[in-house]
């Protein structure tokens, strides 16, 4: 009985050493042992005894599995702080960039705001429901109000856009404006001729049309003086023409008169180029002076050919005392008209013959014997009167004194 009792108070002791690793059911269990100790038959005290030992080995490896445990919820424990720490971190870096990338839209934002109010052209942006949402510094002047309260929030066709109700050229027609001629509403009701163009687009969560319009009022001026100068111009051309075609017509018909005029005077150069003079019946006398050049040497024997012909004279005389010089082919010319003459039956006889033209003639090479000659015009005027049988009475001297 004694053994017994040691090794009750063995086990206690064995349980009390691991009472703060077990639970309190599991105590009380051991103690309600220990007071059946003395009521009970040792063989069976034994045997619970082996038992109660089993029992405690099993508790053993569930300490042992509780502590297991406990280590792991400890390392997640120890894993949740850092990620918290880390979480942390990251919020905290988070919020850093954001700050920063806030602090650089809104920079960007005063930058666009600023560039939109220098701008020199009028920009409004108005949504979806045609409630203006933003106005630049342009806009605002050319409307003609000195605040943007005035205009912000109020519908476009009621303060700037004249289109009627529903008929918004845009939203409710479905036009295109692309750099097209609109009018804009001032304050005072007044009609503004702009250039303008429409863009949609997004402006954070909402579509909106963005409208940028540029005064043309001094261009639709000078449109218009230029439409007038143009007509002015065209009325002016009109008159002009009249007065070319009438000028013209002048022209023409003083040119027709200046051709026949040119044309008379022409004949009568040829005429004044070599005068056919009937000095005498049957006689012709054909004087010429001044230059001669091919073109009239060949007008010079045409002529005499055809006083030839309409005279029907039998003599002819071709004085050339007035004539300086002529070249081989004139001269040729003129030989040429003398044989056609004695052709025609003519007696012909040259007066006047200057030295240097008789060199000419001598210089062709021509038969100039069959040719008469005389010194001037008064000896060929006596030789072609005896050759149609008329004598002259000789002139006796005169005496003065």
């Amino acid at each position: 009985m004694l053994h017994v009792w040691e090794l009750f108070r063995q086990l206690r002791s064995d349980l009390c050493r691991e009472a703060i690793e077990v639970d309190y059911e599991r105590v009380v269990k051991v103690g309600k042992v220990g007071a059946r100790i003395g009521s009970v038959n040792p063989n069976t005290l034994e045997s619970e005894l082996a038992a109660l030992r089993e029992e405690n080995a099993r508790l053993s490896k569930e300490n042992d599995k509780l502590k297991l445990q406990a280590q792991g919820v400890a390392d997640a424990n120890a894993r949740a702080a850092e990620l918290m720490a880390e979480l942390e971190d990251a919020k905290q870096l988070l919020q850093y960039r954001v700050e920063q990338r806030t602090a650089e839209l809104n920079r960007a934002l005063n930058d666009t705001t600023n560039i939109l109010e220098s701008m020199p052209v009028g920009v409004i942006v108005v949504g979806r429901d045609k409630k203006v949402r933003m106005v630049n510094r342009t806009a605002l002047e050319m409307v003609g109000v000195n605040s943007k309260k005035q205009i912000l929030g109020q519908t476009c066709h009621y303060r700037i856009c004249p289109a009627e109700e529903n008929h918004c050229p845009i939203l409710d027609l479905g036009e295109k404006v692309d750099n097209s001629e609109r009018i804009l509403l001032d304050q005072g009701g007044r009609y503004i001729p702009i250039l303008k163009t429409v863009v949609p687009m997004t402006i954070g969560d909402e579509d909106v049309l963005v409208e940028a319009f540029v005064d043309i009022t001094e261009r639709k001026r000078a449109e218009e003086e230029l439409r007038q100068a143009y007509a002015d111009l065209e009325e002016a051309k009109a008159v002009v023409d009249l007065e070319v075609a009438q000028r013209t017509q002048q022209l023409t018909e003083s040119e027709a008169k200046l051709t026949e005029l040119v044309e008379k005077l022409r004949l009568s150069q040829k005429q004044l180029y070599a005068p056919v003079i009937q000095v005498w019946d049957r006689i012709l006398v054909l004087p010429l002076t001044g230059f001669m050049d091919e073109e009239r040497a060949r007008h010079t024997m045409d002529i005499l050919l055809s006083g030839i012909v309409d005279t029907k004279s039998e003599v002819v005389i071709l004085d050339v005392t007035g004539i300086a010089t002529m070249d081989t082919r004139v001269t040729g010319y003129l030989l040429r008209a003398v044989a056609a003459a004695w052709l025609l039956g003519m007696k012909c006889v040259v007066t006047g013959i200057r030295p240097e033209v008789a060199q000419t003639i001598v210089s062709l090479h021509t038969a100039i014997g069959s040719i008469e000659t005389k010194r001037d015009l008064q000896a060929g005027l006596e030789w072609a009167l005896n050759e149609i049988g008329f004598t002259l009475p000789k002139m006796r001297p005169l005496v003065v004194g």
